[in-house]
């Protein structure tokens, strides 16, 4: 489980600095703003998957 929580950790890392990149190239690149606002809800609603996830896993340890 701990390894499963690390990876999760890691994944939201990941997708966070995607979020914040693809922010950008919101403004940047108007023309694929569409696009890239698909891609940045994917990204926030996976996040917010891990991170309910991140919880019941932290709770499951705390129990055991």
């Amino acid at each position: 489980m701990r390894n499963q929580l690390q990876r999760l950790h890691e994944d939201n890392k990941l997708r966070e600095a995607q979020v914040i990149r693809l922010g950008k190239l919101l403004h940047e690149d108007p023309v694929n703003k569409e696009r890239y606002s698909k891609r940045i809800i994917i990204h926030n609603r996976i996040i917010n998957e891990n991170k309910q996830t991140i919880q019941e896993i932290e709770l499951k340890l705390l129990d055991s």
